[in-house]
């Protein structure tokens, strides 16, 4: 008898970082910003690409924000990927290796969750700090 078939694999939930996200604590509180930062280190986000990208180089989709610059993609869960778009393809990456690409490809920001249903934008200090590795 043969196995059936296996579809892609599910979007990553990211409990710990979902949680943080749409808990209504301050966002700006050093106890909320020490969460966030935990949880993004364990996290693997949703990186939306251009169909028919190859897996030696994927083509990671950016946008541009309110100042003109370019900024990556991500999303926490499929639920914050489907207020954004459900016709794009995906790929599951590490939260750290996502924010060391971020930085590698010159750019300053990585927007999470950019339709909601909470936006959270990681600027520069944000990006290294996830990007260290745990010493």
């Amino acid at each position: 008898m043969s196995e059936p078939a296996q579809g892609p694999p599910a979007p990553p939930e990211n409990r710990a970082l979902t949680s943080v996200l749409r808990g209504g604590a301050p966002r700006d509180s050093p106890e909320t910003i020490e969460k966030l930062e935990l949880a993004l280190k364990v996290s693997v986000l949703i990186a939306p690409v251009a169909r028919g990208s190859g897996e030696a180089q994927l083509d990671l989709m950016g946008t541009v924000d309110d100042q003109g610059d370019e900024t990556l993609l991500a999303f926490a869960d499929a639920r914050a990927l489907s207020l954004w778009s459900s016709e794009h393809a995906f790929v599951a990456v590490r939260a750290p290796d996502l924010c060391a690409t971020v930085l590698d490809r010159g750019l300053k920001t990585l927007e999470i969750d950019v339709a909601g249903p909470v936006r959270l934008t990681l600027g520069a200090d944000a990006l290294r700090r996830c990007a260290e590795p745990d010493a």
